[in-house]
């Protein structure tokens, strides 16, 4: 019984851990698309263009703050790993494992909807760089 109890909850931690890192790249990554989008506002004086990244800007927020509550579960599993004890498991197994799940599956749904806005965005992005006035020029058109 021992043994498995550890190695159940060694399995969870390694998933906890993996997702906390990977929490980490995406927050790192969403501060690049925010000077990215940043850089194009900048840029760019047309009208219809300033709503798409606003829009962009107001998509990225809401996945930030997604980000930032699964990063606050992870936190207090982190935690609760911390202090449980092998003894304590088996008493809180099920519904552990049943809030594991379910965090699994929000995990699974951001990352679904991160990849999606970041496809969308970077087809944007490629959709500015071939109407530009240089990208026709450096093409042969205008």
């Amino acid at each position: 019984m021992q043994t498995s109890v550890i190695n159940y909850l060694t399995n969870f931690h390694f998933e906890y851990k993996l997702w906390a890192m990977e929490a980490s790249f995406y927050t790192y990554e969403m501060k690049l698309y925010s000077h990215w989008l940043h850089e194009i506002a900048a840029k760019q004086g047309d009208r219809i263009i300033g709503d798409q990244v606003k829009a962009f800007m107001t998509k990225f927020h809401t996945e930030c703050d997604h980000l930032d509550v699964l990063n606050k579960q992870l936190d207090h599993y982190e935690s609760w790993f911390s202090v449980i004890s092998i003894s304590q498991c088996s008493c809180v197994h099920h519904q552990f494992n049943t809030d594991h799940n379910v965090l699994r599956q929000q995990v699974q749904s951001f990352e679904k909807r991160y990849e999606n806005l970041k496809t969308d965005f970077k087809y944007f992005v490629e959709t500015l760089s071939s109407t530009s006035p240089k990208a026709k020029c450096s093409q042969g058109v205008g």
